[in-house]
């Protein structure tokens, strides 16, 4: 598997900067809001009628309150990158198969999480191409059996899932 960088932190307090931001049209998912900051994607999501693009930026704003979001021109290499990922995730999706270790593309990414959300996120990550797991089962692997609710709430919060 590529190498997949995650720079984690815990608030976004300590950290301003401008975050970039464009619109990708991924097919069959339709209209996707990518934003980055200089270190990694920090927001992947669907745009539509009850996800619009400027509800979408003021979640993110909340979310790292000290940033400015620029709106940018995805091009070049970041763009190729990301589109070339991002198909390749859809291809796994809609036929999923064991990936060559050469086969899998990866983006950095630099995300905001609690601990827990943090355990939850990483599990997502094992979870394999075509494959399901229930909130319960993950409560399980992050040692908190009890715990579903939360798992489905930190899930929930994944701005790149």
């Amino acid at each position: 598997m590529a190498d997949k960088k995650i720079i984690w932190q815990n608030s976004a307090r300590t950290f301003s900067e401008n975050l970039g931001y464009d619109t990708l049209h991924l097919d069959p998912v339709g209209t996707l809001l990518v934003c980055h900051s200089s270190k990694g994607i920090c927001y992947l999501g669907i745009l539509n009628k009850e996800n619009p693009i400027t509800k979408t930026l003021e979640k993110i704003q909340l979310r790292w309150p000290l940033c400015n979001l620029q709106k940018e021109i995805f091009s070049g290499t970041f763009k190729n990158s990301l589109e070339s990922t991002l198909n390749l995730k859809m291809g796994i999706i809609d036929n999923p198969k064991p990936l060559e270790d050469s086969d899998e593309e990866s983006l950095d990414l630099h995300l905001i999480a609690r601990p827990f959300e943090k355990s939850v996120w990483l599990q997502l990550l094992r979870i394999p191409a075509g494959q399901t797991c229930s909130y319960g089962q993950i409560a399980q692997l992050v040692k908190n059996p009890r715990a579903s609710r939360a798992v489905g709430n930190a899930v929930g919060n994944n701005p790149v899932s």
